[in-house]
């Protein structure tokens, strides 16, 4: 059972959470959630009851900033072998009302939730909602390397400690969030990379180490599924 707002996702069980997204009012479509099976029909404030949630909840959040969701699934493999994983997947366009949805839906006994972040102007409001416990950023993202200090999120009033956020030593963009993120109480694990083609794995091998894997261990991961 999850909470849904697009009507044709809803599947026996679902709460249906109808709201107004660009041309989609889902108002108009909660007929349609019903007949799929949906178990109530909810109006709320999505972001605003995500937020709540992740104040209360112990899951460790880490965001994946990326160009696209693959990043975000290696990392959750590779993590996968030791913890209980869920890697946020949606049908969404909205950025924000995706997070929301990933803290929300996230099971009870997950221990990390993965959370994959396409960069977009929305990307602080993103960070915002997650208020993540770590934030992984890959690197070669040219779009956003002139506002690269909006992803590191600002002060929460209730702090999680040990904030991480690995970025890539090369960036030239380093210096300016480091600064920026140790001022916000963050400790910035910078990851080397050689070849264009070796990022993602650098960045994968960085995150699989924090988390007292092995080297093998997180070869493991990055070349298998795991439910």
């Amino acid at each position: 059972m999850a909470i849904q707002v697009i009507a044709d996702c809803v599947t026996a069980g679902d709460t249906f959470v109808p709201i107004q997204l660009g041309d989609y009012n889902g108002s108009q479509y909660v007929d349609v959630a019903v007949a799929n099976g949906a178990s109530r029909v909810v109006r709320m404030d999505l972001v605003k009851q995500a937020r709540v949630h992740r104040k209360k909840t112990r899951v460790e959040v880490l965001a994946v900033v990326a160009p696209d969701q693959d990043a975000g699934h290696m990392v959750a493999r590779v993590l996968g072998i030791q913890y209980r994983v869920s890697c946020a997947t949606h049908g969404v366009s909205d950025p924000v009302i995706a997070a929301a949805l990933a803290i929300l839906n996230a099971p009870t006994s997950t221990d990390v939730l993965v959370v994959p972040v396409a960069y977009s102007v929305a990307n602080r409001r993103v960070i915002q909602c997650l208020y993540p416990n770590q934030t992984v950023v890959f690197p070669g993202l040219h779009a956003y390397t002139e506002k690269a200090e909006l992803l590191v999120p600002v002060r929460h009033q209730h702090p999680i400690r040990d904030r991480l956020v690995y970025w890539p030593y090369a960036d030239h963009h380093y210096q300016r969030v480091s600064q920026k993120a140790q001022q916000l109480g963050y400790r910035v694990l910078p990851y080397s990379v050689a070849q264009t083609e070796t990022h993602s794995l650098m960045a994968c091998y960085r995150v699989g180490e924090q988390w007292g894997l092995s080297a093998s261990t997180i070869g493991m991961g990055l070349v298998h599924d795991h439910d």
